[in-house]
């Protein structure tokens, strides 16, 4: 378990990625400095050299000058297999090798055949000869070379060599090689290494160390909220978590958890306000059936008196199944499970056939009905859908608008979509109410009114304009009148 958790991971990714870091860093520290040493000795060598080749060739000239003033002929003068110019090159090795400059380095001289004249140390007789011809090695930059020599010691050493033709007349007169040993650089990379690699798995521990610090210093917030999400029960759903003032992701993790907390809470007041409310409107239906049928049992009746009490239970089961299907209507609505069957629909025959069905109401309570069409609408949408939307608006207008007034209906296009208005001159709705007139099973009161519904219709309207990606608007003043403003797009997207 704890190599899942989030501390773990992250303590494990600080020390690889700092450990990485760290060897690649290390890496490219290790071959600068590795670098800088090679490029100084071969700077130290080459100067060395041609230190050498200048010494020898201005011992060379004195003795020359020297030659010339006794009468001595030019010709003799080439350094080109020249035995006086051996001679003179083996003296000046023998007289110089102890110079404190040349300390720790071996010269040796060869011949125009690449053939050693002398050397300041003895060194094995494979090394005698230059191991490739002077005619190829550049006589401005030279060669550069690593080899492995066994001196007098059984132990082989490494040097490093630098090697260069001096030529004349456009031929190799003699070359200069210069070895030094490369046991100095070895020691500094060598102590390199053991600084930026031996003291790799300290590193590691101590890069360990602070990771758990900063991953239980980063955490702690979380297990804070943890311990106060794990108090939270449906008994002290209003309680809320600390939120640190981090201004990060924890803040905004325990901001997001307060609004959840928020949302659940008000979901379950919802849903229990809705139990209630069901419970309520059930509960009047089934007190009068059980009543008619207490009644029905107490003593025998005429048949007619049964048939009323019969027909009674049965209009309040009928009450009971219409609360049930509206609601399930309703709930799949709400859980967009309601596939809408989108056609394209005639907006203006719609609203007349709903007027029509309407029409019987409004002539049994004396309501007269005006139709506005200011424009012909066609739309896509679900026909049956939107015509029980529009007689549940028109049916709540006939309900609470006294006799002898008017309910008019006006359809139009506005802003790329189609807006009816349902205007009735009844009793209106008061400030108060008109905030909740959608909530499922809310009935406003209002004085004198004895047909009262179950408080879903509206609810249900609501949910097949919002499933048409339209929306509803009412507008109300008591005593004036009510207004329902529905806007609908033409197209379902």
């Amino acid at each position: 378990m704890i190599f899942r958790s989030i501390r773990f991971k992250i303590i494990s990714w600080n020390i690889a990625l700092l450990t990485l870091a760290f060897l690649v860093c290390g890496i490219l520290a290790y071959h600068s400095f590795k670098f800088n040493l090679y490029r100084n000795m071969d700077d130290l060598l080459m100067s060395r050299a041609v230190g050498v080749t200048e010494s020898i060739d201005t011992y060379w000239e004195t003795e020359r000058q020297e030659a010339l003033n006794d009468g001595v002929r030019t010709g003799a003068f080439s350094k080109i297999n020249n035995i006086n110019f051996v001679k003179i090159a083996q003296h000046w090795v023998e007289n110089r090798s102890s110079d404190p400059q040349l300390l720790n380095m071996i010269i040796q001289i060869f011949d125009s055949y690449g053939k050693m004249i002398v050397s300041s140390a003895e060194v094995p007789d494979w090394s005698h000869s230059l191991s490739l011809p002077a005619e190829t090695i550049n006589p401005k930059s030279g060669r550069f070379e690593n080899i492995t020599l066994s001196l007098n010691s059984d132990k082989p050493i490494d040097v490093r060599t630098f090697t260069i033709p001096i030529r004349e007349d456009n031929k190799v007169a003699y070359t200069v090689r210069l070895m030094t040993p490369m046991s100095d650089v070895d020691r500094q990379l060598s102590w390199l290494r053991m600084i930026l690699f031996g003291f790799l798995p300290l590193i590691i521990f101590l890069i360990g160390i602070a990771g758990a610090f900063l991953a239980r210093v980063s955490l702690h917030p979380i297990d804070q909220m943890t311990t106060d999400i794990n108090r939270i029960t449906s008994h002290n759903l209003h309680d809320r978590i600390d939120v640190p003032r981090s201004n990060d992701e924890i803040q905004r993790l325990a901001e997001t958890f307060n609004s959840m907390l928020i949302r659940i809470d008000e979901h379950l007041i919802a849903q229990q306000k809705f139990i209630q409310d069901l419970s309520h409107e059930i509960k009047t239906p089934l007190t009068i059936i059980r009543g008619s049928l207490e009644v029905a049992l107490k003593k025998e009746r005429s048949a007619e008196r049964y048939e009323a009490l019969l027909k009674d239970t049965l209009e309040q089961v009928a009450n009971i199944t219409r609360i049930v299907e509206s609601l399930l209507i309703l709930a799949r609505f709400e859980n967009h499970d309601v596939a809408l069957q989108v056609t394209l629909i005639n907006l203006n025959e719609l609203i007349r056939t709903a007027l029509a069905e309407i029409q019987p109401l409004c002539d049994a309570k004396g309501i007269l009905t005006e139709y506005i069409e200011n424009d012909a609408v066609e739309l896509e949408g679900d026909a049956l859908q939107l015509r029980s939307a529009l007689l549940n608006l028109l049916d709540n207008a006939v309900k609470y608008t006294p006799a002898g007034h008017t309910i008019t209906v006006m359809v139009r296009q506005a802003s790329g979509g189609a807006k009816i208005e349902i205007k009735d001159t009844g009793i209106g709705i008061d400030a108060a109410s008109l905030p909740h007139i959608f909530e499922r099973f809310y009935r406003a009161e209002h004085a004198g009114i004895k047909e009262r519904g179950f408080g879903i219709g509206l609810s249900l309207v609501r949910s097949v304009i919002i499933a048409h990606e339209g929306h509803i608007d009412v507008t109300s003043r008591l005593n004036e009148g009510t207004t329902f403003s529905v806007s609908l797009p033409l197209k379902q997207t």
